[in-house]
C-alpha cells in the first residue's frame, strides 16, 4: 500500500512537471518552422538594378533590399511546403514569395506567378 502510493505520488509530480513545461512555452511556438542548416546562410541575388540579401536563421530571416533610391529590411518567417520549397511570409500584409532549394550556392525566390518570376540568389 505504501509503495503504491509513492509511485502515484511520482506518477502525479511527473504530470505536473511536464505539463507544468508546456505551459512555460510561449503560445506561437508551434507555428514557428525551423529551416534545415543547409539553408541557413546568407543569400544575394541582384534583379532590375535592386540587390537582394536573404539572411536565414532557425526560425526567421530578413530580406534586405537595397537600390540606388531607398532600402528595405523585412524580417520574414517561412512555412515548408516541401523538402526543398518553402514559403517566405513578410509580418506585414504582403504577397508571400517562394523559396527554391537549387543546390549547395544557389536558391531562387520566387516573386511571380508559377516558377517564371524568380532572382536566382547565390550565397555568400
Amino acid at each position: 500500500m505504501f509503495f503504491k502510493r509513492i509511485v502515484m505520488l511520482g506518477v502525479t509530480a511527473l504530470s505536473l512537471g511536464t505539463a507544468g513545461v508546456a505551459l512555460a512555452q510561449p503560445v506561437d511556438a508551434h507555428a514557428a518552422t525551423s529551416i534545415p542548416s543547409r539553408f541557413r546562410h546568407t543569400w544575394q541575388g541582384n534583379s532590375h538594378g535592386t540587390l537582394y540579401t536573404l539572411k536565414i536563421h532557425k526560425y526567421y530571416g530578413r530580406l534586405h533590399q537595397s537600390s540606388e533610391w531607398n532600402d528595405y529590411l523585412n524580417n520574414v518567417h517561412f512555412k515548408k511546403y516541401s523538402k526543398n520549397h518553402y514559403r517566405v511570409y513578410f509580418k506585414k500584409t504582403a504577397q508571400p514569395l517562394e523559396l527554391y532549394y537549387v543546390n549547395s550556392h544557389k536558391v531562387h525566390l520566387v516573386y511571380g506567378p508559377g516558377r517564371h518570376a524568380y532572382i536566382s540568389m547565390s550565397r555568400i
